[in-house]
């Protein structure tokens, strides 16, 4: 059953290829704001792939059809992306959007006499004098439209290189057959890594400040300075990334979520097998201080408190949080230390 969906999920990306190949056709970029209709989507779940109803102005002009594939790979990634409140957290939402904004690119150049019409202020370009900006200002340094932004990037000193991957549609050599080879070295690493353990955070919500979280196995006394790849001990960071506001609007998912980290490599550098007694340290520090937190403080943080768990992480991470006996944690508690 899972193939099947598993096959079903992958083939949905050629109906979204071909939906950003279909908006390119289109020589009209919008509708105006304001007419019945607007130009985009405003839907409340990133759920693929999106109906077509969803969408009035798909079949008018670019904007009106790019949304959908946009959103629909949201859902597609699934994770921290396919969550409203939370898909900026994912570390692969700069490289999606660098994209999305590489084909806004190759439209802007294939329409090279397209007009851009809204002029209005666009505040986060703004600046710290916001507020005294007027339509009247003389000062246009002082903020930015939406038509000047709309432009070929090259007009503000950059350029997109050539992708990697052929376009969409494009034939691909026969792949030669490998199965007869034996695993490289990279290989017997990358199936050491999709094993257990797994570093668990349970009921991951959003926070007001910006934090890191480094995770280390049998190192009571981490500090910040010890965080390499070198370090046997060292399983990785999950980073925490703050608001800066009292969410009031309620964007955060009241019950969280959970997010684990694989250490299977430190696991097996360390030589630690599921009956072993274990020790899970944390470093939590504060990005804009740099300062590091005791446990005492980020103990209330939501989502900070972390679990050692050898089961399938299929079934810790989505399902409730992992049952006394399924990992061997030690109870000495030290500063940086989660048990």
């Amino acid at each position: 059953t899972q193939r099947v969906e598993r096959t079903q999920l992958y083939g949905m990306s050629r109906i979204f290829q071909q939906q950003v190949v279909d908006a390119l056709k289109f020589n009209t970029f919008s509708q105006p704001q304001g007419v019945p209709g607007y130009p985009w989507a405003n839907i409340p779940v990133f759920d693929p792939p999106q109906e077509d109803d969803l969408y009035p102005n798909r079949a008018l002009n670019f904007d009106g059809l790019y949304e959908q594939p946009h959103d629909n790979y949201h859902g597609w990634i699934g994770g921290d992306m396919a969550d409203n409140a939370y898909t900026a957290f994912d570390p692969v939402f700069s490289s999606y959007h660098a994209n999305i904004d590489r084909m806004l690119e190759v439209w802007i150049r294939a329409h090279p006499a397209a007009q851009y019409t809204t002029q209005c202020l666009l505040q986060p370009f703004a600046g710290s004098e916001a507020d005294d900006v007027t339509f009247t200002s003389a000062d246009a340094w002082r903020y930015t439209t939406l038509g000047d932004m709309a432009q070929d990037s090259r007009h503000i000193g950059y350029d997109y290189g050539v992708p990697v991957a052929p376009p969409f549609g494009t034939r691909r050599p026969a792949a030669k057959a490998c199965c007869q080879q034996s695993s490289t070295p990279m290989q017997a690493q990358e199936q050491t890594a999709s094993l257990g353990p797994w570093v668990v955070f349970d009921h991951v919500r959003c926070t007001h400040d910006t934090y890191l979280i480094d995770v280390f196995l049998n190192q009571p006394d981490a500090t910040p300075q010890q965080v390499s790849a070198d370090n046997p001990h060292y399983v990785g960071r999950f980073s925490r990334i703050g608001m800066g506001l009292v969410d009031d609007k309620g964007r955060c998912i009241t019950h969280g979520v959970s997010r684990a980290l694989n250490a299977a490599r430190t696991a097996a550098a360390l030589n630690l097998r599921p009956t072993d007694t274990t020790q899970l340290s944390v470093v939590v520090t504060h990005l804009d201080s740099a300062r590091v937190l005791t446990p005492q403080e980020y103990a209330p943080l939501p989502g900070f408190i972390a679990q050692l768990v050898w089961d399938d992480p299929r079934q810790t991470v989505a399902g409730p949080a992992p049952s006394a006996g399924c990992c061997s944690v030690s109870t000495t508690t030290t500063p940086g230390e989660s048990t």
